[in-house]
Formats: structure tokens, sequence, C-alpha cells
């Protein structure tokens, strides 16, 4: 066998372990993956707001990609995305 094979293997049996304790908690997960969603558009929402109020040219879209981000990451993804924004700008 090869190195590439030797790796594929390792990757399939890693997420074969990972989606049995994904079935098991599941619901935990689910849950906590929507309340990341929901607390870090807020979170993009407000700091918008603030933001624009004191004159800073910097704010993150909401749209379905920074909505997923700050559900996978939380807080700091959505951190993330901002400093993303200001590196660009």
């Amino acid at each position: 066998m090869g190195k590439l094979e030797n790796g594929l293997i390792i990757i399939v049996v890693l997420f074969v372990v990972i989606f049995i304790g994904a079935v098991r908690r599941k619901t935990e997960w689910i849950i906590n993956f929507v309340l990341r969603m929901v607390l870090g558009t807020l979170f993009i929402y407000v700091a918008n707001i603030i933001l624009r109020y004191y004159g800073i040219g910097i704010s993150v879209a909401i749209n379905p990609i920074s909505i997923l981000i700050s559900g996978f990451l939380g807080i700091p993804g959505v951190a993330m995305l901002y400093g993303i924004n200001f590196y660009k700008a």
C-alpha cells in the first residue's frame, strides 16, 4: 500500500468515528449549532450598528456564509470575519 492509500484509510476511519459520535450527540450538537448561529448573527448585527455609529467603515454582511461560519466557529469566527474584512479594506 502506498502513502496515499494509507492516508485515505485513516481519513475514512476518522470520519466513521466522528459520524458515530455525532449520532449519539446529534440533538446536543444541533441545538448548540443553532444557538451559535443566532447569537453570531445578532453579534454581527449589533457590531455593524456600533461600528457605523462611530464612523468605522468596516462591516460584515449577514449572509448564509457568515451565518454558517458563526454557527461552526461561534464568536471567534465572527471576530475572524471582521479581521478578514479589516485587512481586505
